[in-house]
């Protein structure tokens, strides 16, 4: 007796593992079948795309956002409507003094805003002008991950003796639209080259709703880094410091520092919208030849620099 409860004991581990083992299996079994019966299979879950957001437009029309950069198809005139209906009135645009209809060609570049079914919204990057034409005018083009347009080389009339550096120039090119967002489209027929080989300078403009802009640049700016985005703005002086530094300038120059006086009263400050201001101020010193005059000073700045400053007899 004492040998066969012996055994059972020994036996005892190795029978509750087994039922474990078993009771995992089934388990599997079962889930398995109840993800079949209800026609599902376990799968790791997938992030949802986000959708495009839908715009309501000045015009009351509902489209879902695209910013995508589009060429035109053919050659004929494609007028731009105020609102996706053949039937809406044609938009307009200032040329000179008069106001003509809006229309778009071969030759235009546009930004696709929005789409709505059938219908596109666009700006055209030349003018500015919004409005809606048929999607199927709009003809693709090849774009970056952001929606800008990447030029190829036979957008452009390349001048005489440009080849060697053509494919720096499309990198550039690129760069520009890529990293500026003032300019919404290339001038295609606006490429000039001055001088030859690598010491070669190239012009090419761009239209964007707040002007007409133009880059300067050479084929080794494509491996320099060079950045073409839109400069920050200039943090302007204020009129304490531009004296300030304007009398330091003066005093500086002067053969005798000791008899400068400057006025208190005949002075002028006058700033500009590109971050540059001029002061000018009006102050008594004794030349080389120990005989005192007046003289007006003109300091010019750039922000907080001075850039230069000119001393006139008053």
């Amino acid at each position: 007796m004492k040998g066969s409860r012996s055994g059972e004991v020994k036996r005892l581990p190795w029978i509750v593992g087994a039922c474990l083992l078993l009771g995992a299996v089934n388990g599997a079994i079962w889930f398995n079948i109840n993800n079949a019966s209800n026609g599902k299979q376990a799968r790791p879950s997938q992030p949802v795309p986000a959708k495009p957001p839908t715009l309501t437009t000045s015009d009351g029309a509902s489209c879902k956002a695209t910013n995508i950069d589009y060429g035109v198809r053919g050659e004929d005139a494609i007028m731009l409507r105020v609102s996706p209906d053949e039937k809406a009135a044609i938009a307009k645009q200032t040329a000179g003094d008069t106001t003509v209809d809006a229309a778009i060609d071969e030759q235009s570049d546009v930004r696709e805003l929005c789409r709505a079914g059938n219908w596109s919204k666009v700006r055209v990057a030349s003018s500015s002008v919004e409005g809606w034409v048929p999607s199927s005018a709009l003809q693709k083009v090849k774009t970056s991950g952001s929606g800008r347009r990447i030029y190829t080389a036979a957008d452009f009339e390349w001048p005489i003796g440009s080849a060697p550096a053509r494919p720096a120039v499309l990198t550039i090119i690129n760069r520009i639209i890529e990293q500026n967002p003032k300019c919404e489209a290339i001038d295609r027929q606006s490429l000039t080259m001055n001088g030859s080989g690598k010491g070669a300078t190239f012009l090419i403009g761009c239209d964007g709703g707040e002007g007409d802009q133009s880059f300067e640049f050479t084929a080794a700016d494509a491996s320099n880094g060079r950045s073409f985005a839109p400069e920050k703005p200039i943090d302007p002086i204020n009129k304490s410091e531009a004296r300030e530094a304007c009398q330091n300038a003066v005093t500086n120059a002067a053969n005798h520092p000791s008899t400068v006086d400057f006025s208190m009263f005949d002075t002028t400050f006058d700033t500009f919208g590109n971050g540059e201001a001029r002061y000018t101020i009006a102050f008594s010193a004794k030349n080389s030849f120990n005989l005192e005059l007046t003289y007006i000073a003109h300091c010019e700045f750039k922000g907080e620099k001075l850039t230069s400053f000119v001393l006139t007899e008053k």
